[in-house]
């Protein structure tokens, strides 16, 4: 059986995501953490 790479951890989303050092990649990933919020 195959075992998913990812894995639940404690480590921060918004801690990873402000240590990307390209403005855009950054500003993207909030708008898209943004958009997922909203589905839930």
């Amino acid at each position: 059986m195959i075992e998913n790479k990812t894995k639940p951890t404690k480590a921060s989303v918004i801690r990873f995501l402000n240590s990307i050092e390209n403005e855009t990649r950054r500003n993207d990933s909030f708008v898209l953490i943004e958009k997922m919020e909203s589905l839930r």
